[in-house]
């Protein structure tokens, strides 16, 4: 079970935070980005 579950864990985590990192920084971006064109951010 130790072995099964570092290996399933390991590439869930690797999954989930590369698509949960990309898709936040992707928002992230465009909003900052958003407020700098708009002017709100100095």
């Amino acid at each position: 079970m130790e072995k099964w579950n570092s290996g399933i864990m390991e590439k869930w985590n690797s999954g989930i935070m590369e698509k949960w990192n990309s898709g936040i920084m992707e928002s992230w971006n465009k909003e900052r980005m958003g407020y700098w064109e708009t002017g709100i951010v100095e």
